[in-house]
Formats: structure tokens, sequence, C-alpha cells
């Protein structure tokens, strides 16, 4: 057995762990805390996602253990939207280690930390907006003549 191997296997298993349950006080606080201010929804939040209902429509994420390309374990959500036969996807985010969301792998793009009591506006203000610029809404081209 190949010892570097062997310690990369338990340190992915314990981070794994840590991130999960992170998650999991992730998922308490998004419940308590699920209605934005002055927005027209909230955060549905069950134990393996999150629904945010918009303009008719419903983004909806499971969470899934994603592995960055330097070894780093997070969560990730990926919101998407069905149309017809279609998914769309309008919003991701990204729980890290230290307790942060963030829009992409960036550190630049950090939106607040999992447990902001403004949570739920961060959250659907972004996926609202995206849904509003994305092809759910658009006519469909022309067919025929």
């Amino acid at each position: 057995m190949n010892d570097r191997v062997f310690l990369e296997i338990v340190n992915a298993e314990n981070s794994i762990d840590t991130i999960r349950k992170l998650n999991v006080k992730f998922l308490e606080f998004a419940r308590e805390h699920s209605t934005p201010e002055r927005l027209p929804t909230k955060l549905e939040v069950t134990d393996e996602g999150i629904t945010v209902h918009c303009f008719g429509h419903n983004a909806e994420a499971k969470h899934r253990v994603v592995r960055t390309g330097d070894g780093e374990f997070l969560i990730e959500y990926v919101f998407l939207v069905a149309q017809d036969e279609d998914r769309h996807e309008v919003f991701r985010f990204y729980l890290t280690t230290d307790g942060g969301l963030y829009e992409s792998l960036e550190p630049s793009s950090r939106i607040c930390d999992f447990n902001n009591q403004y949570l739920a506006k961060h959250i659907c203000f972004r996926i609202l907006s995206s849904v509003l610029k994305s092809s759910i809404f658009a006519p469909l081209p022309k067919t025929g003549h």
C-alpha cells in the first residue's frame, strides 16, 4: 500500500465529513432565515437541497460534494429551472470550509457567510435576477413563413 495515497484517502474522508457537517448547519440556518426582505419568494429548504419559486417557475438545487483542483472539498449548489424538456442553470454557489458562500471558485466571488442574517436575500435576489435575464422568458424563434 502506498503511504502517500493512503494519507490522501484519510485526509479526503476527514475533509468530506467536515464540509458535510458544515452543510447541515448551513441548511438549518437557511430554514430559519428563509424569507428575504422585499422579494416575492423564499428559500424552501430540505435535507437534499433548496427550491426558490420565481415567476411561476421553480429553481431547484440539490447539494453535492465537489473537489477543486487543489484538493479542497466544497458543497456545490446549482439552481436549475425546467422548461419543457430543458433545464436551464440560473445560479450556482459553493459552500466552503471557511463558512463562506461563493459564486465561483474564485476568492473574489464571495457572496456572504453561511450564517448571514440576509442569506435568503443574497440567494433569492441572484436567482430572480438571473431567471429574468435567462432564455426562459425569451420569445420563441419564428418557424415556417
